[in-house]
């Protein structure tokens, strides 16, 4: 190895550069191209948060920060490492207490360690759905502004309170009217 080969390999060790190219079809890893200097790398893997049995994605950006890393300058072996915020992508919240994550589309998930909240705001037509086939709980108490829809039976420990009517299998609780009403302890007909 001659000086000049030494030199390029110690300046290849570490570069950062914008990722120009971004293949998300690739397996096991999605790939990106970066642009370094004037050089553009070669198809290279991009880093995960995690990559065991537990599995985290988040999909690299055009556009976004990246360090190429070479072991011994060698770019053949090079990989990726993301997660620079930039004036093209700037952190979304610089706040002590709160951890914040956005997406392209505006959707935010925001959780404030000083005021014990977490957030969660999806754009306009978004939707949302979990599924657990060993029950949901939820400990505390629920305001809900929409309409509910259901399939299934309800059980109630506790009483309910209506402002509007309640209607089951047709009837109204509030406005029904019974057969054969009679005076004193007598028992009423069925409702009408």
């Amino acid at each position: 190895m001659n000086l000049s080969d030494l030199y390029r390999r110690l300046e290849n060790l570490i570069r950062f550069g914008v990722i120009e190219g971004v293949d998300l079809s690739a397996k096991p890893s999605p790939l990106v191209t970066v642009r370094t200097g004037g050089l553009l790398t070669q198809w290279l893997p991009v880093q995960s948060a995690a990559a065991g049995n537990a599995r985290d994605f988040h999909p690299p950006t055009a556009g976004e920060i990246a360090i190429v890393i070479s072991p011994g300058g060698d770019t053949a072996q090079a990989c990726v490492i993301t997660g620079f915020f930039s004036e093209l992508f700037p952190a979304p919240d610089i706040t002590p207490s709160q951890w914040t994550r956005t997406f392209p589309d505006g959707a935010t998930f925001n959780y404030d360690s000083d005021a014990h909240a977490l957030t969660v705001v999806l754009p306009a037509g978004a939707t949302s759905a979990l599924a657990s086939d060993g029950g949901i709980s939820i400990s505390g108490d629920i305001t809900l502004d929409g309409s509910i829809t259901m399939a299934g039976d309800i059980s109630v420990n506790g009483k309910i309170t209506a402002s509007g009517d309640v209607v089951g299998a047709g009837i109204s609780l509030s406005k029904h009217v019974t057969t054969g009403v009679r005076a004193g302890g007598d028992t009423s007909g069925p409702p009408v």
